[in-house]
């Protein structure tokens, strides 16, 4: 869906409990020992109790990330995108 150096528009997540597998988000994350914003799609969603825990993976990645999502990390959910 989307490539490389794309702009994504996306919107504020306010209720995380709408969000569902294939959805694609924006989270902080770390990467290489830095806190950075990633964009991956949800391919699970857990029930952590009082809060939701997210399985992502990016499109052209063969496994899930090595990190899962807690939901107060969203920071926002895909709406368009044009290419880079």
């Amino acid at each position: 869906t989307l490539m490389k150096g794309d702009l994504v528009i996306s919107t504020a997540v306010t209720d995380p409990k709408e969000l569902k597998r294939d959805d694609i988000i924006t989270y902080w994350t770390v990467i290489d020992n830095e806190r950075v914003l990633n964009t991956h799609r949800i391919v699970n969603v857990y029930d952590g109790g009082d809060y939701l825990i997210f399985e992502t993976r990016g499109d052209n990645n063969t496994a899930s990330d090595p990190l899962t999502v807690h939901e107060r990390e969203i920071v926002s959910v895909y709406k368009f995108s044009f290419g880079g």
